[in-house]
């Protein structure tokens, strides 16, 4: 088995190395790595219904698709995510609990009470620090996961909020409670001393483990995947993206600029393969010229924050003078 430690900490990069490692090796793989802050999410997910979207473009957070499937989970420098990539010829090709064995044998180690649990997650005391997902073709598994060893909760928890404005079929997040490592292990250590700990045991746990260090072609391929693929709307966004959107303002908060005195209104729109049809809103704060201005501007373009930004500013219906910021108005779109 080859261990192989990222020594980046760029997101799109990682999750394009797992990609690239599965489908360009035929050794078995251990991958470890952190992220900056990101949301990582499943294949078959609506990218805008996992996340507070505010919160994510106020915090420069990207947002992710990998290759696997399952839910949603956060990354950031104080969690550690590993990969095991293997070759499978006989038995369940798709076995969670075998592949997290060596991660729970580890944690019982450091004597730490950590059970597999719940939706194929790792808890201790009733707690997630673990989320994992698997990516099967033909006879090759990745199975990967996070360790909540000393994350940013709060942004965790900010970061994935599920929105009720999306209809379809995308697969869906089951939030949990979560916890740090770091709250419950004996002897408090940071998360590089964490990791090499892990890298010991391992070590010991298997017998044919070898490092393995990234070549200038490895890391060219890596980084080629990342331009075509893991950095590209297309791929994070509109790869699930058939979907429909209603959001019905009711009263005043946050978004008061966004009301008209008393009554409510609704805009509703379809998504399909990431491009905007059929929009529509009903509201007495703007004129049926003004309604129908927007409409025509929105139809036929993406489903994305920048392109509907650069359309509604040149028509001069949203703005200061109309009570309005266009921000706000943008971000309800979402």
């Amino acid at each position: 088995m080859l261990l192989i430690r990222s020594l980046d900490f760029n997101p799109y990069f990682n999750i394009a190395s797992e990609d690239y490692f599965f489908k360009n090796f035929n050794e078995d793989i251990l991958f470890l790595y952190r992220d900056l802050p990101s949301i990582i999410i499943g294949k078959h997910q609506n990218a805008y219904k996992e996340v507070n979207f505010r919160y994510v473009r106020d915090n420069s957070i990207p947002v992710i698709r990998r290759i696997s499937g399952g839910g949603a989970v956060y990354h950031d420098l104080g969690n550690l995510n590993f990969a095991f990539i293997q070759n499978k010829h006989e038995g369940n090709l798709s076995d969670f609990k075998g592949f997290t064995l060596p991660i729970l044998h580890f944690l019982e180690y450091l004597g730490i009470p950590a059970k597999f649990e719940g939706h194929n997650d790792l808890r201790v005391n009733g707690k997630k620090f673990s989320g994992n997902a698997e990516h099967i073709f033909k006879n090759r598994v990745l199975h990967h996961g996070t360790l909540l060893f000393d994350a940013n909760l709060d942004n965790l928890r900010n970061s994935l909020q599920i929105s009720d404005k999306y209809i379809d079929h995308a697969v869906e997040s089951v939030p949990s409670s979560v916890i740090n490592l770091s709250e419950v292990i004996k002897n408090k250590i940071s998360i590089e001393e964490f990791e090499n700990l892990l890298i010991e045991f391992l070590f010991k746990e298997y017998s044919d483990i070898m490092e393995y260090k990234l070549n200038e072609n490895d890391i060219e391929q890596i980084n080629k995947l990342v331009k075509e693929k893991y950095s590209k709307w297309e791929w994070n966004y509109a790869y699930f993206g058939n979907y429909e959107f209603r959001n019905i303002i009711r009263s005043k908060g946050a978004n008061d600029s966004l009301r008209s005195k008393d009554a409510p209104y609704t805009i509703y729109f379809k998504v399909k393969n990431g491009i905007i049809q059929d929009f529509a809103i009903e509201s007495d704060y703007f004129t049926k010229d003004e309604i129908n201005k927007i409409a025509t501007s929105l139809n036929n373009i993406q489903h994305r924050y920048e392109t509907i930004m650069e359309r509604l500013e040149k028509l001069d219906i949203l703005g200061e003078n109309k009570g309005m910021l266009l921000a706000d108005f943008v971000e309800m779109l979402f």
